[in-house]
């Protein structure tokens, strides 16, 4: 982990050091260790390679509680200033992946990475930077992934970007409201959260280039609808209503109060902030077939089929042509199996008894013997 504030750093030292992951016992004792760059390149081994991760480049002072929602995303160089603003809006945790070219600039890279970090105090406090150095323009799914992969709180929200003409990434997105004291002081926000539901964020556009200044966005969901209202700010991307639209703005606008997205489309997009456990188990917000017959399958085999949990999954793949018939094949399948396996473990307890009555009847009669002797 390189330090904030160092003027001048040993980028081979840094780079090609040979870090160990230490694993722990339950009461805190090292019990043994593997180098860093063998797990992460398992961890990302569907990435091309080689590829240096290093995670916690720089890593934020302040210890973040587990209910918080880390801001993952991933930035250019070119896009300090605008992350930079990200982070002195936000003031909560962020995780970052940045990744650095390893050719001639590799180290003036470096170094503007430190200057944009030292630049600002809430960085230190707040951010989490995680580096990756190799020769490949174009792996934002890795990157995103790294950035998610090292977050430090149960949950998070990607904020996407954009990739224009000349694949830099724009990161043009502002939170305008206290994310976190909101989702703190919402009861039901936090249980829908828990239960490993998403909670989607609505977003919105301005419709000509007013969006320079911060400081002028809306504040309140009053002033954000007077500018709706008169067509100054859109939803986003209007162009491609099925990406947004399930969100249901109206039904935003005129509650506050959590309330269940009920009309998916399969290219629902939304801005959402949920458990890392949600990310990981590789739920896929656009509903398609082969997701609905692979979850549930998963599903029943972990016996969550017949739970809360598998409601939102039975509603939306239920509107799948076939759907219904593929999952009585399933479940026949599942009882089949289940009454096979039933049938051997009978068979081996029985076995196992038999074993047990013939090893004691065994020991008897040799004990008999035994004591006919001594007779």
């Amino acid at each position: 982990m390189a330090e904030p504030g160092m003027d001048t750093f040993d980028v081979e030292n840094i780079l090609y050091s040979q870090q160990v992951m230490t694993w722990q016992t339950p009461k805190g004792f090292p019990e043994h260790g593997i180098e860093e760059d063998s797990v992460l390149g398992k961890i990302f081994s569907s990435t091309m390679q080689p590829s240096k991760v290093l995670p916690y480049y720089f890593k934020a002072v302040r210890e973040f509680v587990p209910e918080s929602v880390t801001i993952t995303t991933l930035i250019t160089f070119d896009r300090y200033r605008i992350f930079s603003k990200l982070v002195t809006n936000y003031q909560g945790p962020i995780s970052v992946s940045i990744h650095i070219n390893d050719d001639e600039f590799r180290n003036e890279n470096l170094s503007k990475l430190h200057d944009m970090y030292n630049s600002n105090l809430y960085m230190r406090e707040f951010v989490d930077v995680h580096v990756i150095v190799d020769k490949f323009d174009r792996q934002f799914n890795m990157w995103q992934n790294v950035a998610r992969f090292f977050a430090r709180s149960n949950y998070f929200m990607m904020l996407d970007e954009k990739i224009g003409l000349s694949y830099l990434l724009v990161f043009d997105f502002h939170i305008c409201t206290n994310l976190q004291r909101h989702l703190s002081l919402d009861a039901r926000a936090r249980e829908v959260m828990r239960a490993r539901n998403a909670v989607v964020l609505p977003a919105f556009e301005y419709v000509e280039q007013e969006g320079v200044d911060s400081a002028t966005f809306p504040k309140n969901k009053e002033s954000l609808r007077q500018l709706f209202d008169q067509k100054r700010i859109t939803t986003f991307h209007d162009f491609f209503p099925k990406g947004h639209n399930a969100t249901d703005y109206e039904t935003w606008f005129t509650t506050d109060s959590v309330y269940k997205v009920t009309a998916y489309q399969h290219s629902y997009e939304p801005y959402v902030a949920c458990s890392f456990e949600i990310y990981i188990s590789g739920i896929d917000y656009a509903f398609q077939e082969e997701a609905c017959f692979r979850y549930s399958r998963s599903f029943m085999t972990s016996h969550v089929w017949d739970s809360p949990r598998a409601e939102n999954l039975k509603d939306q793949c239920s509107k799948i042509r076939g759907y219904k018939q593929v999952m009585e094949l399933f479940e026949e399948d599942m009882q089949a199996e289940e009454k096979e396996a039933k049938r051997i473990l009978e068979l081996e307890q029985a076995q196992e008894k038999e074993e047990r009555e013939e090893q004691m009847g065994q020991l008897a009669k040799e004990r008999g013997h035994s004591l006919h002797k001594g007779v």
